[in-house]
C-alpha cells in the first residue's frame, strides 16, 4: 500500500472521529482493571545462563586448541 493511501486513511479517519474523546474516567477504569505483573529477575537469570554457556564453550575450546 504506497504511502499516498495511508495518508488518505490518516486523515479520512482523523475527520470521522475529529469530535469523538473518550470520558475522563475511562483512563482510570481501565488501570484498575489491568494488572501490571511485577518485575521478575528472569532476564537477569537468562543473562547469565547464557553468558556461563558462552565462557564455557569458550574454555573448552580454548583448552582443546591449547592440548592438541
Amino acid at each position: 500500500m504506497p504511502s499516498g493511501e495511508f495518508d488518505e486513511i490518516d486523515n479520512e479517519l482523523a475527520r470521522g472521529f475529529s469530535g469523538i474523546s473518550a470520558p475522563p474516567t475511562l483512563r482510570a477504569s481501565v488501570m484498575n482493571r489491568v494488572r501490571i505483573p511485577a518485575p521478575t529477575r528472569l532476564p537477569e537469570v537468562l543473562d547469565a545462563i547464557g553468558w556461563v554457556g558462552i565462557i564455557s564453550f569458550a574454555a573448552a575450546f580454548a583448552s582443546f586448541v591449547i592440548l592438541k
